[in-house]
């Protein structure tokens, strides 16, 4: 009879581990199982506030482009049609030898003043070389506008053999080039300014901006909420076009480094060739 009692109290207990191991594997498949689905759900999250935030950037891009076109299409050539009705009657006054009132070469050198200055706006909005010649032409073009405004000196150089990028991928360089030269120009206290746009056919596209300043301390800047506006955006920016951005600063350089890898970067040939066609 003990036997038997002791034989049942062992089936009993080997039963109960049984039963325990069963309940720990079963706990252990319900929490990687929980824990996978919560990771899937956040990559979604992720992947959707990447895509909101692509969307919103194109839909300012898609503005400011519109407005870019109106100015340039409207108030320009309304201010180019008056300059041209002022100079003819310039010349008309001039041809019968009659005095010019002095007021008329003041709104013609007013009327100048003005146009250029709604160019220079329609250029930074969206510069009609981006679209036409590419990102290289148009960073070649804000670099002279940079140097002519005579602060801070500049430079450029293009390395590698230049690709055709993705419109959002252009858009965000030239706009992260636009946001550190703004940066150079009222922070850095700099002398030279250099910009280095390097392309490689497996590696993607890269973009350096670099100055000879006071430099400034990056973590302490990133975490006041009131500063760093123009740096959460570059690092958004790239996030969202599937690129990176490494920040450098010590006193004497400072670094913005952008790389977006190929398969980010190259634009779809076959779609632009049927665009184009």
């Amino acid at each position: 009879m003990d036997t038997l009692d002791r034989q049942m109290n062992a089936n009993v207990t080997a039963t109960l581990l049984w039963i325990a191991g069963i309940a720990a594997l079963c706990l252990g498949v319900v929490s990687a199982a929980g824990l996978l689905l919560n990771l899937s759900e956040h990559r979604t999250a992720e992947a959707k506030l990447r895509l909101l935030a692509r969307r919103v950037v194109q839909s300012q891009e898609e503005e400011r482009g519109h407005l870019a076109r109106e100015l340039h299409d409207g108030t320009s050539q309304t201010l180019v049609s008056a300059k041209l009705l002022i100079e003819s009657a310039v010349e008309s006054l001039e041809r019968q030898h009659q005095g010019t009132p002095p007021a008329l070469p003041k709104a013609l050198q007013r009327l100048n003043d003005s146009l250029i200055e709604v160019r220079r706006i329609s250029h930074r909005l969206r510069p009609a070389l981006l679209d036409t010649l590419g990102l290289p032409a148009a960073l070649e073009r804000l670099v002279d506008e940079f140097r002519e405004e005579g602060a801070v000196d500049a430079s450029m150089m293009i390395g590698g053999e230049a690709f055709e990028l993705q419109p959002e991928v252009k858009t965000a360089l030239f706009r992260l080039t636009q946001e550190a030269l703004t940066n150079v120009r009222k922070h850095a206290n700099a002398q030279h300014v250099h910009i280095a746009l390097g392309f490689d056919d497996e590696a993607g596209v890269r973009l350096e901006v670099s100055d000879d300043g006071t430099g400034f301390d990056i973590e302490a800047v990133q975490l006041d909420p009131r500063r760093g506006i123009g740096l959460r955006n570059m690092r958004e920016r790239m996030e969202s076009i599937g690129g990176k951005l490494v920040m450098c600063s010590n006193a004497g350089r400072t670094s913005i480094e952008a790389v977006v890898p190929a398969r980010s970067a190259k634009a779809d040939t076959a779609a632009s060739a049927a665009s184009t066609a």
